[in-house]
């Protein structure tokens, strides 16, 4: 799957200029160029772009790029954060798929650069009495695929008399991105849930729609620091010769709490709340549990 530093490949040569490192000198904008100097390299742009249909995408990826990156003046942030975190989208969401039952956390800090402009904002879409969701990336693109998708799954139950199953919905989310793929949502998402077997399943998405199923999956800017530990403690990965024991809900949502807890101390954008949706046969369960402030 396509991660958050090489989603600029996909969106074609026009936002090649997006950078994917960001230089940490006093300053110095997202773009490592002044307000002046970003200026002038776009009318420069303008200058060898003659077609005007191309003149015209390359004004909108540019103004895309300047709102994103933050280019006058935001603080600079390294790495693949800044796309997340330059936005005021920061979030690190999971999910952890047990025998019948699966389990998807969300953090509630939205950041914005070093700021933070608030503690509880909820990244988790219950889509049905068996289905979560959990979404990191642009705050903006998230509620916009939020609400579109609970606007399809009224639509599919006023249709059919039913509520979605795990598979139906983890296509349709699949669709839906890759429909918007060449302006996609900026949304890294899973999916967690119980189908129709009773068996507990979680997916992964990239930004336009690419997903895998697997037992365990992790996206955000926590994503470096939890996965390593699910890999290890929940598919047993790294552990030549011993034997995969299926870990209990109270014990997965336990090893959650750790995870989200040593987060916490290494990622600033990682903190607050963690919201955890338990899901099982009788329904979804919601708790919440303290991370730190600062």
């Amino acid at each position: 799957m396509l991660s958050e530093g090489t989603l600029g490949a996909v969106w074609g040569p026009s936002l090649a200029v997006l950078p994917t490192r960001v230089p940490r000198e006093p300053g110095c904008t997202a773009s490592g160029l002044g307000p002046i100097s970003t200026s002038t390299s776009i009318l420069t742009g303008l200058c060898f772009v003659r077609a005007p249909r191309a003149r015209f995408w390359f004004i909108v990826s540019c103004v895309y790029v300047v709102g994103l990156t933050g280019a006058f003046g935001r603080p600079p942030v390294s790495g693949s954060s800044l796309l997340l975190c330059g936005s005021g989208s920061c979030r690190t969401v999971l999910a952890v798929a047990g025998k019948d039952f699966c389990v998807v956390a969300s953090d509630t800090r939205l950041g914005l650069g070093y700021s933070i402009p608030s503690r509880k904002v909820s990244r988790i879409l219950k889509m049905t009495d068996k289905v979560v969701l959990a979404s990191s990336g642009m705050q903006a693109d998230m509620m916009t695929l939020h609400k579109t998708l609970r606007m399809r799954l009224v639509k599919y139950q006023q249709n059919h008399q039913k509520d979605m199953s795990l598979t139906a919905a983890s296509q349709m989310l699949s669709n839906m991105l890759y429909t918007r793929r060449f302006f996609p949502y900026y949304t890294f998402n899973v999916l967690g849930g119980i189908d129709e077997k009773g068996e507990g399943w979680a997916y992964g998405y990239d930004a336009i729609g690419s997903h895998e199923k697997v037992s365990a999956v992790c996206s955000g800017t926590g994503q470096t620091l939890i996965q390593p530990v699910l890999d290890n403690q929940i598919e047993f990965k790294q552990q030549w010769g011993a034997p995969k024991v299926d870990l209990s809900l109270e014990a997965t949502v336990e090893l959650i709490r750790d995870a989200f807890t040593s987060a916490g101390e290494r990622d600033i954008y990682t903190g607050d709340y963690v919201e955890i949706c338990k899901i099982t046969k009788d329904g979804v369960e919601v708790e919440e549990f303290q991370l730190k402030f600062d």
